[in-house]
């Protein structure tokens, strides 16, 4: 665990909390030097701005974000009924657009078929997937 700035810079180790009491990142690649960047500062902007958006369009909110080993971010949502180790997924791209994903996820959240099955038992939604432009993918357990 470590401390980033807000330009995405190492700071120093940081103790282990439990919970979602910090924005947690989350990258198997990264060797965690402190004084080398995690991720740009825009980049850290635009998952803050994203973040923001989601809360106050969709009531969302994102505990920690997975790089993962094929640069997709992975970001953890809380739901009721879920733990934090068992989260539904967003998946984008490291260089999406916060204002288009929100719009893209506002869509599907929109959709009958999505609605249906989410108010039903969001506690069985797995992931949405954000990665290929206006198109969205969404998994539910079954």
């Amino acid at each position: 665990c470590l401390f980033v700035d807000q330009d995405g810079i190492v700071l120093d180790q940081s103790p282990y909390f439990s919970g979602d009491a910090y924005f947690t990142i989350y990258d198997e690649a990264f060797p965690g030097v402190v004084g080398e960047s995690l991720l740009s500062a825009e980049l850290l902007q635009n998952i803050d701005i994203f973040r923001s958006l989601l809360l106050e369009k969709t009531g969302l909110i994102i505990h920690s974000l997975e790089i993962t080993k094929d640069k997709t971010y992975s970001f953890s949502l809380n739901i009721p009924r879920r733990s934090l180790a068992d989260s539904p997924k967003l998946l984008t791209l490291p260089d999406f657009n916060p204002e288009a994903t929100i719009l893209n996820l506002l869509t599907i959240m929109n959709d009958p078929d999505f609605v249906i099955d989410y108010e039903k038992h969001p506690e069985n939604l797995e992931y949405i997937d954000l990665r290929f432009g206006n198109k969205v993918y969404f998994k539910f357990k079954k």
